[in-house]
């Protein structure tokens, strides 16, 4: 199945893009996470997520917020949005 993924901030920077589509087998988000730990390495992981695992980043499919046990489907929208504080 194709998963549409949109990267921005710094994941857009470590991928070198802003949007791309991947080639997905099944499953949850987070076997799809660590496919993209697979095709980007350790500092796109460190990017992502805290060393417990949280993601530092808020991750949406399909405009809805996700977690890693949410169920993909072909043609979702995987988005990795940044997380700002401010006041």
């Amino acid at each position: 199945m194709i998963i549409n993924v949109k990267y921005m901030g710094l994941l857009a920077l470590k991928t070198d893009m802003q949007e791309e589509q991947i080639d997905f087998d099944g499953g949850t988000l987070r076997s799809f996470v660590e496919l993209l730990y697979e095709k980007y390495g350790d500092e796109f992981k460190k990017t992502l997520v805290e060393p417990d695992g949280a993601f530092r980043m808020l991750v949406m499919i399909n405009s809805q917020t996700a977690n890693y046990e949410t169920a993909l489907s072909h043609g979702d929208t995987v988005s990795f949005l940044v997380i700002s504080h401010g006041g």
